[in-house]
């Protein structure tokens, strides 16, 4: 995974604009800029895991990215065609498709594990 996507996922790491607290501090005119250290702490850890080869932190953390970025497509903060966030649903696309089929596998090899209740089931 880190020799793969190690571009995409140091893109993701490093973009504060697919960084929840980044948003919450604009949404609430926070000036404090404490999510600047928020950043600077996930950012370390998150580069410190990758070194480490510590994978569940590292999905962890671009996972959380990864939602930001999903809320921008779904919520408005991207519009179609358009040329912003662009680079950043590129490494997500990139990163989602080899991961997705990696979990149902994991999903399908493993139906006995525990994943919580079904929010929307068949009807």
């Amino acid at each position: 995974m880190f020799q793969q996507f190690s571009g995409p996922i140091r893109t993701l790491i490093d973009n504060k604009f697919v960084f929840e607290p980044f948003w919450r501090a604009l949404r609430e005119h926070d000036a404090s800029n404490r999510w600047q250290a928020s950043f600077g702490a996930s950012h370390k850890a998150a580069l410190g895991s990758i070194m480490s080869g510590d994978t569940a932190t590292v999905l962890s953390i671009v996972f959380d990215r990864l939602y930001v970025l999903r809320n921008q497509l779904v919520h408005g903060g991207a519009t179609w065609n358009s040329s912003i966030n662009r680079a950043q649903v590129k490494d997500g696309v990139r990163i989602l498709t080899a991961i997705v089929p990696a979990i149902v596998g994991l999903m399908l090899e493993y139906p006995e594990l525990e994943l919580g209740d079904v929010l929307y089931p068949v009807m």
